[in-house]
C-alpha cells in the first residue's frame, strides 16, 4: 500500500467514527432527529457537538 492509500484509509476511518458518534446523537448526514426524540442525558452533549461541528465547518471552509 502506498502512503496515500494509508492516509485515505485513516481519513475514512476517522470520518466513519465521527458519523457513528453523531448518529448516536440523532445527527445524520441528511436528517436530524428532534431533540425530544433522543434521551435527555444526551441533550447537553448534542448541543456541544453541534457547536463543535459549526466551528469545524467554519474553519474548514
Amino acid at each position: 500500500m502506498k502512503l496515500t492509500d494509508h492516509v485515505n484509509l485513516i481519513c475514512t476511518l476517522i470520518e466513519e467514527a465521527f458519523d457513528k458518534q453523531l448518529l448516536s446523537l440523532g445527527i445524520g448526514v441528511n436528517k436530524e432527529l428532534k431533540l425530544d426524540e433522543i434521551s435527555k442525558d444526551l441533550h447537553v452533549v448534542r448541543r456541544s457537538k453541534k457547536i463543535g461541528i459549526y466551528f469545524l465547518n467554519f474553519v474548514h471552509h
